[in-house]
């Protein structure tokens, strides 16, 4: 037993308690309080359900104090006893025993108090202590950076804005939470209130031959993965040219490019606003640069170069009024303080951000990356999401690369995520793309006999692979609406158009296409 070789443990040092020098002083902390706590917690059983909703680990000034945390809140989550003996165990486990100084500290916490009657007020202490020891942080920090000439001032600001937020959300409300009972019409309210999805210019077909609006879902990440050079990004632009046309008076998009200068963004963009026009160049694109640097000599007509002003100037008005194209390399956190700074501004201006754009998740970075390129893209996507669901209520449209496997049309699966496999998990939305210009590879499904059915009936739909022309665009999930649509849309890759076409008839798509983990499966109906 564990408890028999305390014996181990006698004579240790204790660890000192850390100590921020930065104003000579020790930081704010309750080491009493954090015991009383802990003990609370280890003779009661319902006392965790009290204290777990403003309670963290981080809570706890004492290092070993936010261990033998972490060992009460596993046991906790998986509805296990809590004492001294399995919180004991549970230390060990996660070998952190030797650590806190052996099974005798963990005695000494839970000898400290003998009721958890007032378990509440002495949380509420460590959580206050916590905060002082947040505002001291952010003061430091922002200090710091203050020295810093090679920072921009004004980016310091806003985190600095954002961080004061927080902190003052943190005093107001840790303790507050609705358990009333729901009313109707507070319900009624609640929806009205709710914003609604954006339509597309696309619509898709089930395979009773029903037809849909593809639409975005508010408050919700949508995902549109393909292969490099499928299409994505001009997808993700031609929606934003699409919501930028019609836009209301007061209504905003913002475009995030990692991959691009906000130049190029903004001719492609223009490109595909302008695809009516006839130019004499292979790509629009090329034309534009040349015609921007004074060149009208590629513009067949003078006509057209008058078409081509006022369809320039038109979309330069509309784009100044309900577009804001941003490319600063910002990891995820920046991206949310950034969309906070700029709504705020907004509000104050009468306007209201419509949809973010975002090119593309995988080249999103975190504050601190773990080393593993899975978990932090994983961490990146549940941060957007807990951002655009819980608090910012909007609807994040972002690109996704798909790995290899993705080989045909017939092979477009949500476990295809590069380096991701599990992301689509966080979207509301799922959408794969196919540009027909890409043969499939040897050995794909397009190729084997089970696919055989299916790459007939899409190459009598027109699907030809190898031939441009077309977007071949499939919905592998749609959260709230048909998963398995699809359509074959008209793709300009000289004007990066992309039109919606008829969608297809009959779609039989495998299983695999559209699977999802257990929990989803039980936790969201489709």
């Amino acid at each position: 037993m564990i408890m028999a070789n305390n014996q181990n443990y006698r004579g240790r040092k204790r660890r000192q308690q850390p100590v921020d020098d930065t104003y000579d002083k020790v930081q704010p902390q309750a080491l009493d309080v954090e015991g009383v706590v802990l003990g609370a917690l280890m003779i009661d059983n319902t006392a965790y359900d009290a204290v777990k909703n403003y309670v963290s680990a981080d809570s706890f000034y004492e290092p070993r104090n936010r261990m033998v945390f972490e060992a009460i809140q596993h046991l906790a989550e998986k509805g296990w006893p809590i004492d001294v003996l399995t919180v004991t165990e549970q230390v060990n486990k996660e070998k952190n025993l030797e650590e806190i100084g052996g099974p005798g500290y963990i005695a000494e916490l839970s000898s400290k108090v003998a009721s958890s009657s007032n378990i509440e007020y002495h949380a509420q202490i460590i959580v206050e202590k916590q905060l002082q020891r947040f505002a001291i942080k952010i003061a430091r920090e922002t200090q710091s950076k203050a020295f810093d000439d090679t920072l921009d001032i004004q980016d310091e600001l806003v985190k600095f804005q954002t961080s004061m937020e927080q902190l003052v959300a943190a005093a107001n409300g840790k303790f507050e939470d609705d358990y009333s009972a729901l009313t109707m019409s507070q319900v009624i309210e609640e929806e009205k209130a709710e914003p609604d999805g954006l339509e597309t210019q696309y619509y898709v077909k089930d395979k009773d031959a029903n037809t849909f609006n593809l639409e975005i879902p508010a408050k919700q990440l949508t995902l549109i993965g393909a292969q490099t050079s499928h299409g994505k990004s001009r997808m993700l632009e031609n929606l934003t040219v699409h919501f930028v046309e019609h836009a209301r008076s007061n209504e905003i998009v913002l475009y995030y490019t990692f991959e691009e200068s906000r130049n190029m963004v903004f001719e492609e963009l223009l490109s595909i606003y302008t695809s009516g026009v006839p130019l004499s160049l292979g790509r629009n694109i090329d034309t534009i640069r040349k015609y921007f640097k004074g060149n009208r000599n590629y513009i067949n007509s003078k006509a057209d170069v008058a078409m081509f002003d006022n369809m320039a100037k038109d979309f330069d008005g509309k784009q100044q009024q309900h577009l804001r194209i941003i490319n600063k390399p910002y990891c995820v956190e920046e991206i949310i303080d950034n969309i906070k700074f700029l709504s705020k501004r907004f509000t104050e201006e009468g306007k209201v951000i419509k949809a973010v754009f975002i090119d593309y998740v995988q080249l999103i970075r975190r504050l601190e990356e773990t080393g593993s390129t899975k978990a932090d893209i994983s961490y990146v996507m549940r941060t957007l999401q807990d951002f655009a669901v819980l608090k910012a209520k909007l609807p994040i449209i972002l690109a996704a690369q798909l790995n290899r496997a993705a080989c045909s049309p017939l092979d477009l699966h949500n476990q295809n995520m590069a380096d991701a496999s599990d992301i689509e998990h966080n979207a509301g939305l799922v959408i794969m793309e196919w540009n027909s210009s890409f043969r499939a590879v040897n050995g794909s499904t397009w190729d084997k006999p089970e696919g055989k059915s299916e790459k007939e009936r899409l190459e009598k739909l027109g699907l030809e692979l190898g031939k441009a022309g077309k977007m071949y665009i499939l919905v592998t999930k749609w959260r709230g609406g048909p998963r398995g649509t699809e359509a074959l849309l008209n793709f300009d890759q000289n004007t990066g158009l992309i039109e919606g076409n008829e969608p297809l008839g009959s779609v039989i798509i495998p299983e695999e296409a559209c699977s999802e983990s257990a929990d989803e499966k039980d936790a969201v109906p489709f």
